[in-house]
């Protein structure tokens, strides 16, 4: 049963007039006054459900207060490829806005909980780099999934309301048949993570006739953070990349690990505006973990260099037409930890089903059982359970914030490392992660009270509208 045909006759028509209408604002943006673009976005609001009808509403109030957010609207309606555009707007945006209804609320009214907002898939772990302190050394790099297992997952995904697949590796680009499964489904939309290296002017352009497939392309800073991490001549090769994208009218997203090496440059106004430049229209912003061969914490942002860049981050996002996303410092925005399909889980090219791609431990494989039964497996259920892990949003990590709870849920469900040192998370950095999560605590912990009173009532009024 396809997600057509499993809504209502009267869900149909709202979602067709929906997507009427965010079609129209979308190409309308390019040339319209501001205030008619506010006024598509109200109509929006009064048509979206749940908790969407608040995101809405922000989104409006951003845009009457002269957010860069409006700005970056126009420039993507401009630059962006018609073919990329239509993709983005029918399987994201109304997807994302309006959702299925019926598939999620039949599946929460079964389960007791929302079904995730993506799929994490590594198809291979082979990479075309060796980058300081990457998690991929730790995998045998021979291992590829197959192609009809990932066929089979995203199949499933569809049947529980989930439209975004996020591809990871590894270098992806590596794995043959990766475009095959693009064409195949294109009533998705698939999030690429990628170093670049591998997107030529014809990648691009395979890109750009797909239309449903955003690359994230990682880089460390400018040219000599790239490159003493990634190799020499990465990152000219990386702004290669972007420029093709960009001519070719494919929107992009960047990403970058913060690291005690490039914490000030990634969250400083040049490198971001270089990204601004580049064309990238999201940047994302992670942490190094110790999840490496070595398992190196030197790596590792100290406490204060995380919480500069939380607040350059917030900085940045009001004055600059691009959306960056910290995923540790925005934890407030999705009520801490997204792991064991909170928001998303990991399979590796192995099919392990791990809880987060930074946490390397599973007790089940997709290939044995049905994402379903994983996500409702105890070791899932377990950690769902304890989330989040404090009432402080600003740590949401139970790998290094709050690694006692990690050594709880393995003490209890007994998953398996997935790759190689694994266990060290759990016994040699142990007291070290302790520390960690204790001196990150007092910084934290004033913050929060201090800067983020406004999360509960937004956080209450959120779920009123489920």
């Amino acid at each position: 049963m396809t997600l057509a045909t499993k809504r209502s006759l009267s869900e149909r028509i709202k979602y067709y007039s929906f997507e009427q209408t965010v079609d129209k604002i979308f190409r309308m943006a390019t040339w319209v006054s501001d205030d008619t673009i506010i006024r598509g976005v109200t109509m929006l609001e009064k048509m979206a459900v749940g908790p969407k009808r608040n995101t809405l509403g922000l989104i409006k109030g951003a845009f009457k207060d002269g957010h860069p957010s409006l700005k970056l609207l126009r420039k993507v309606m401009k630059e962006v490829h018609p073919n990329c555009k239509k993709n983005f707007i029918r399987n994201f945006v109304v997807k994302l806005i309006l959702s299925d209804v019926s598939l999620k609320k039949d599946y929460r009214d079964k389960y007791g909980y929302t079904p995730p907002s993506t799929i994490l898939i590594s198809p291979t772990m082979r990479c075309n780099l060796k980058c300081q302190g990457c998690y991929v050394q730790n995998y045998q790099k021979e291992e590829g999934m197959d192609p009809d297992l990932i066929d089979s997952v995203i199949n499933q995904s569809k049947e529980i309301g989930i439209n975004l697949i996020t591809i990871l590796g590894g270098e992806p680009l590596i794995y043959p048949q990766l475009f095959d499964i693009f064409a195949l489904h294109k009533d998705m939309v698939f999030q690429v993570f990628t170093n670049g290296t591998l997107i030529t002017s014809e990648v691009a352009r395979r890109f750009c006739k797909l239309g449903n497939v955003t690359p994230v392309i990682s880089i460390e800073g400018f040219e000599k953070q790239t490159d003493d991490r990634r190799g020499k001549g990465v990152f000219e090769k990386t702004m290669k990349a972007m420029d093709n994208l960009r001519n070719e009218g494919v929107m992009f997203f960047y990403y970058v690990t913060s690291t005690r090496k490039n914490a000030r440059i990634i969250a400083s106004d040049s490198f971001v505006d270089l990204m601004i430049k580049k064309g990238a229209v999201v940047g994302w912003i992670f942490n190094h973990m110790p999840v490496s061969g070595d398992m190196d914490l030197s790596l590792m942002p100290t406490p204060q260099q995380r919480d500069y860049v939380r607040k350059r981050t917030s900085e940045l996002r009001f004055k600059k037409p691009i959306l960056l996303i910290d995923f540790f410092g925005d934890g407030s925005i999705v009520n801490g930890c997204l792991a064991g399909g909170k928001i998303y889980l990991h399979i590796n090219s192995k099919g392990d089903v791990e809880p987060c791609i930074f946490c390397h431990f599973a007790t089940d494989n997709i290939k044995q059982k049905s994402l379903v039964e994983v996500l409702n497996s105890p070791f899932f259920k377990g950690i769902r359970k304890m989330q989040p892990y404090c009432d402080n949003d600003l740590r949401p990590c139970m790998l290094i914030d709050h690694p006692h709870i990690f050594r709880t849920l393995v003490s209890k469900y007994k998953p398996s490392p997935t790759s190689e040192g694994a266990e060290l998370l759990v016994d040699k950095l142990g007291p070290k992660l302790d520390k960690y999560g204790k001196d990150l605590a007092k910084i934290y912990e004033p913050v929060w009270k201090k800067d983020y009173g406004w999360v509960k009532e937004w956080r209450e009024n959120c779920l009123k509208e489920e």
